[in-house]
C-alpha cells in the first residue's frame, strides 16, 4: 500500500483492526466453518485465540485531502461514517465474514436444523467488532521527498 503524506513530510498508514477473542473451540468450528474463505491473522494467548482482521484505509483517508499533521484517532473517527460506506469497508473480509453468518445462521434456522452455540457466539462477536473497529495509524515516518503526493 502506497503510504499517505501529511504536509509536514511524515509517511503513515491507517488500518482498521477488527479483534475477535475465541475459545478454542469457538475458533475450530470458525476454522471448520469458515476459515477457508477469509484471510486473517490469528495469535494465541492466555485468553483465548485472537484473529484480527486488517484493512488499510489509506486510500479513503487520501480523499480526504492532505493533512497538515498525522491525523489522530479522534478526527479519523469524524470520517468513519463515510469511511464505512466506502467499497473498501463493503468489500472487506470482516463485512463478508458477518454476511456468511448471518446468511448460514438464517438457513439453519429455515431447515429447523440445530445450530452450534459456538456460531451464535461468534456472529455476536462479529456484530460487536464490527461496531466498535481500533483504529491504528502506523509507520510514522519522515518523506524523503515533501512534495509526494
Amino acid at each position: 500500500m502506497k503510504p499517505l503524506i501529511a504536509q509536514n513530510g511524515l509517511e503513515y498508514h491507517v488500518n482498521l483492526y477488527f479483534p475477535l477473542l475465541l475459545s478454542n473451540n469457538q475458533y475450530e468450528k470458525f476454522q471448520v466453518y469458515f476459515g477457508n474463505l477469509v484471510s486473517f491473522t490469528k495469535r494465541i494467548n492466555d485468553e483465548g485465540i485472537l484473529i484480527q482482521f486488517n484493512l488499510n484505509i489509506n486510500e479513503e483517508i487520501g480523499t480526504f485531502g492532505r493533512f497538515k499533521d498525522v491525523p489522530g484517532q479522534t478526527e479519523i473517527n469524524t470520517f468513519m461514517p463515510i469511511i464505512l460506506s466506502s467499497s473498501t469497508y463493503l468489500n472487506s473480509d470482516i463485512i463478508f465474514l458477518s454476511n456468511l453468518v448471518n446468511n448460514y445462521l438464517v438457513k439453519e434456522k429455515f431447515h429447523n436444523r440445530k445450530v452450534p452455540v459456538d456460531i451464535i457466539m461468534l456472529e455476536k462477536k462479529i456484530v460487536k467488532s464490527i461496531e466498535k473497529p481500533e483504529i491504528i495509524i502506523c509507520n510514522l515516518v519522515l518523506s524523503d521527498n515533501k512534495n509526494k503526493k
